[in-house]
């Protein structure tokens, strides 16, 4: 814009005006993530953002209210499996580093690879058959609830929105993997599970 009358001349738009400014921005974020809520679990997040502002460090704890030998927990979406079996995550930890590759603005993608660990558990229907002149009859199915050990590789992409100056919403979409390792009593030993994880989140946190 061209303001003569005022005194300016060949004024333009300021290219760091949506940019966070040094004074406004907060490297401490603590949070809470409503997705694991809707899912009965509690998470805990608390992130470092470095101060060149273009990595951070995130770690996490996490805790499920259901009962792990309750046969309604396994019905839910995120446990059960295929072939009436499913795994339940009780409780883990996990940390995340995060990348941030352009400026903070009032709204910033970000990525990061992380890792979690835990206690998990693991539920399996058997089929108990017949007797020995009917083999073939089914009789009962039995239901079967053993610990695991948890372990998750993911990448993350998600978005950071700073609404004020301490409070910020963030949204995250998770691809990766879930490994539960666990006793199998019919090959008497433990053996590995490994099955694909794809989640969202939606955090609200206090910068600081």
């Amino acid at each position: 814009l061209d303001l003569k009358e005022q005194g300016f001349e060949n004024c333009i738009k300021d290219p760091t005006f949506d940019f966070v400014q040094e004074k406004n921005f907060k490297h401490r974020v603590i949070s809470f993530d409503l997705a694991q809520l809707c899912i009965l679990h509690f998470q805990l997040n608390i992130d470092f953002i470095f101060r060149n502002k273009k990595n951070g460090i995130g770690i996490f704890g996490n805790l499920g209210y259901s009962d792990p030998y309750a046969i309604y927990t396994y019905d839910r979406k995120e446990t059960s499996l295929l072939f009436a079996g499913g795994f339940y995550k009780k409780s883990y930890l996990g940390i995340d580093y995060k990348i941030f590759p352009s400026a903070h603005k009032k709204i910033t993608y970000f990525c990061s690879l992380g890792v979690d660990f835990g206690k998990s558990y693991f539920k399996e229907s058997k089929l108990i058959l017949g007797s020995y002149y009917t083999p073939i009859v089914p009789r009962h199915t039995e239901v079967y609830m053993s610990e695991s050990i948890y372990l998750g590789y993911r990448f993350n992409n998600g978005f950071v929105w700073r609404i004020t100056k301490h409070l910020l919403c963030q949204a995250t979409f998770t691809l990766g993997v879930n490994h539960f390792n666990y006793y199998d009593d019919e090959v008497n030993k433990r053996v590995n599970s490994f099955l694909p994880k794809l989640s969202s989140g939606v955090l609200i946190g206090y910068a600081f």
